[in-house]
């Protein structure tokens, strides 16, 4: 009797079919962890921001009032006045400095703006400023996020 050694095509194409599924469900997994794991970074980010401004004002009973041009000016604002390294406060998915003022946010900046009171006044440079705003882009729900300052709301 003649005995064949070898696989049938049949049993190649089921081999076949299950390597790509596997390989498909560990793709989308793991694209899922890269999102997750940007989201997270921003949130560190923000939450790094709002410890500062915090920390602002119970110092010195308000918030650094901002303009677009201050928040631009990355080594005085960050280094001297809210005392944290710019470096820092990189969006995940951004190239340069991601923190810009009062916009919508993107996956690759963040927003952030102070008010002068609760009626939603933004801020200059002579007047105090009671409360602000941080808004960031979150890749896992497609959704801006706000985070609020904890006194003034």
């Amino acid at each position: 009797m003649y005995r064949r050694s070898g696989f049938t095509i049949v049993e190649i194409v089921v081999v076949i079919a299950v390597i790509s599924i596997l390989a498909t469900i560990a793709t989308v997994s793991y694209v899922g962890l890269q999102v997750r794991s940007r989201d997270e970074e921003r949130l560190a980010d923000v939450e790094t921001m709002k410890v500062a401004l915090e920390n602002f004002y119970e110092q010195r009973g308000r918030y650094p009032a901002l303009t677009a041009s201050e928040l631009a000016n990355v080594p005085t604002f960050y280094d001297t006045t809210l005392r944290i390294p710019p470096a820092g406060l990189k969006a995940p998915s951004g190239s340069t400095f991601s923190w810009v003022w009062n916009t919508t946010p993107t996956t690759s900046t963040y927003s952030l703006a102070t008010y002068e009171n609760v009626g939603g006044t933004l801020c200059t440079s002579t007047q105090p400023c009671t409360r602000y705003v941080i808004r960031w882009y979150s890749e896992a729900d497609s959704a801006v996020k706000t985070v609020t300052s904890k006194f003034g709301n």
